[in-house]
């Protein structure tokens, strides 16, 4: 009896349908998505990206949050990312992007470092999250809870000037009653 086989590594095609899956995740993600080398250029990002910023990978791989950001933000955003090239680990802030219309929002920014085998600083990936109408949201519940305590306020206010009044009354009508 021989046995004749064919023995075939799979292992490359197996990487390749796993990095195909990872680009289709990041693609098919509402929420911006990016990706920058350990010296702040940008290396790729998710079409939530490009339409949020009205941008293309075109216009901004290897370019850096100076070459695209207002100065004032642009600082904030390199300061973050080397905090984080020197911690490692997970980052979570709140800050303001400027969008593609050119508002100004609110986000929460979530990084995080990437390494390389030897556990080596490569770069960081990172997540948008708009939280612009949240805050709007939240700020409006906040004054009408505060126009509630006010009104609730003169309430007892009214009520309190109400009692003593009701008595003066009450005593000025015995009187007049009594004359």
């Amino acid at each position: 009896d021989l046995m004749c086989g064919v023995c075939v590594d799979i292992t490359e095609r197996k990487h390749l349908e796993q990095q195909a899956l990872l680009s289709d995740m990041l693609e098919a993600m509402p929420i911006p998505v990016f990706s920058k080398d350990r010296q702040g250029c940008y290396l790729a990002f998710n079409r939530a990206f490009e339409h949020f910023f009205g941008t293309s990978r075109r216009e901004l791989i290897g370019k850096s949050v100076f070459d695209i950001s207002p100065p004032e933000l642009a600082a904030v955003y390199h300061q973050k990312d080397e905090e984080l090239f020197t911690s490692g680990g997970v980052q979570r802030y709140e800050s303001k992007v400027k969008n593609a219309g050119g508002d100004m929002r609110d986000v929460i920014f979530s990084k995080a470092v990437t390494s390389d085998s030897f556990g080596n600083v490569t770069g960081l990936i990172g997540a948008v999250l708009d939280i612009t109408e949240r805050k709007r949201t939240e700020a409006q519940m906040a004054q009408t809870d505060r126009l509630a305590s006010i009104g609730m306020l003169a309430a007892g206010v009214a009520h309190e000037i109400n009692n003593p009044l009701a008595y003066v009354q009450y005593n000025l009508e015995t009187i007049v009653d009594t004359l």
